[in-house]
């Protein structure tokens, strides 16, 4: 299971009214968990002092469509701040 399968899943409930947005579904694996684990200050959001976890996509989740999120090619991967696979260099 890859990091985009939360977001489509969200995204494509199957109950229309359960599903999220883009940026509800980004929100809800990101600083969501970060605020349920009393940490929204050190995780979950790109910012000074912030631990670095993150994906870089090759495409921009917010303006794909949902039923093509997973198919997003990551380009890079960050682990404690160190990039572990990838590259950003064009």
């Amino acid at each position: 299971m890859g990091p985009l399968y939360g977001l489509w899943s969200a995204m494509t409930h199957p109950l229309p009214e359960e599903r999220l947005g883009a940026a509800e579904a980004l929100a809800a694996a990101t600083i969501g968990p970060a605020w349920a684990a009393h940490a929204d200050g050190l995780l979950g959001r790109l910012a000074p002092g912030s631990l670095a976890d993150l994906v870089v996509l090759s495409g921009d989740p917010t303006r794909s469509p949902a039923d093509k999120l997973q198919a997003l090619p990551i380009a890079t991967v960050m682990v404690a701040g160190e990039w572990v696979s990838g590259s950003l260099s064009g």
